[in-house]
């Protein structure tokens, strides 16, 4: 069966206009994730903090909301 689109619009953007169908998602609970890669090799890039008192990376432990 065709997915049938939940609306039908128009995003403008001064003289542009850019027609948008709008579709309902496939499962409920699915999570969407991206990864930054490396350009040169195409390895995942990782998020660190550095501390700018010692200049070292720094590992939370505490989950930030």
């Amino acid at each position: 069966m065709a997915a049938r689109s939940i609306a039908s619009l128009s995003i403008s953007f001064g003289l542009v206009s850019i027609p948008v169908k709008v579709f309902s998602a496939t499962e409920s609970k699915a999570a969407i994730g991206f990864n930054l890669l490396h350009k040169g090799c195409g390895s995942r890039l990782r998020q660190q903090y550095i501390s700018s008192a010692s200049v070292k990376a720094l590992w939370l432990t505490v989950p930030i909301w």
